[in-house]
């Protein structure tokens, strides 16, 4: 997967089976990508 534009941030749960793309500015949820098999917490942030 290829980082986010800079205004974009990919964060993920471990609960639940999709990654979120928030805007940096609001933590508006912008998109949803949906993943299978073992999920992780994490976060993807541009600087």
């Amino acid at each position: 997967m290829s980082p986010p534009p800079p205004d974009l941030a990919d964060v993920s749960s471990r609960k639940s089976p999709k990654i979120w793309v928030l805007d940096q500015q609001t933590l508006a949820i912008r998109g949803e990508i949906p993943i299978q098999g073992e999920r992780h917490e994490m976060g993807v942030v541009n600087r």
